[in-house]
């Protein structure tokens, strides 16, 4: 009897490594570039309105849309590769599928991280931590709803290009999956204080979501995967910012 296993038929084989032309450390000036791109976008938004939470909302589509665009340059032009080499889906609808039994768990994964979170809070401090709304206060109203698509549709897809096809799979070519999954997931969490250091306590749940995306992504090798998984994250999140409103 044979002792060869083969392949599972519903992933597609992954090789130990993957080998990718670019090094993992060029994801700090793809994000510069990405926010100035980002910043040259929304400034003539940010001129013309006085608003708040227009300002807010533009900044966060433009953000999302430089960060899009210079992954894509920078694979394509830069680095000379194909755009298939960030994890292009070829199996869309089991990717998707992942993707939504991936986010469910990733879900349940950082309200675990949260309760532990608080209660270690509460054994050294005495109290309970506040919870910052990644989203400020002052978004509402109609300028919240129409925020919406940006939130659980563009802001994943920036995202997931970045922190997982770009970051991760650098990352790949030379590190093991848990490792490469935890040093994406650290970064992942980090940048979110660019919104302000009182987002602190998020960090740490975020960085469980991150290594959850990162294993969603290892398991199909398809951003479809990751991004439907971060999606439904988001959306969930969405939600509970909007009842909370």
């Amino acid at each position: 009897m044979s002792d060869v296993v083969p392949p599972r038929p519903d992933r597609p084989e992954q090789p130990s490594r993957q080998v990718v032309p670019w090094h993992p450390i060029e994801s700090l000036p793809v994000f510069l570039i990405a926010a100035l791109v980002g910043g040259v976008l929304g400034a003539p938004i940010l001129a013309a309105t006085g608003s708040r939470s227009i300002r807010y909302a533009a900044l966060l589509v433009t953000g999302d849309i430089g960060l899009i665009a210079t992954v894509l340059f920078w694979v394509r032009y830069v680095k000379r590769a194909p755009l298939a080499s960030l994890g292009m889906p070829r199996e869309p609808v089991r990717d998707v599928v992942t993707g939504l039994l991936g986010g469910g768990a990733i879900i349940l994964a950082s309200a675990i991280a949260v309760a532990v979170e608080q209660a270690v809070a509460r054994g050294v401090l005495g109290h309970e931590l506040t919870s910052p709304s990644q989203v400020p206060t002052y978004v509402s109203g109609l300028v919240l709803v129409l925020l919406a698509p940006a939130v659980i549709l563009v802001a994943p897809l920036g995202e997931e290009l970045l922190f997982r096809g770009f970051l991760y799979r650098g990352l790949r070519s030379s590190l093991p999956v848990w490792a490469s999954a935890i040093v994406s997931a650290v970064l992942f969490g980090l940048v979110h204080l660019a919104g302000g250091l009182a987002l602190w306590p998020i960090v740490p749940p975020l960085m469980i979501v991150g290594i959850g995306l990162a294993l969603v992504y290892e398991r199909r090798q398809s951003l479809l995967a990751s991004i439907t998984a971060h999606a439904l994250f988001n959306l969930v999140g969405f939600i509970a910012i909007v009842m909370s409103r």
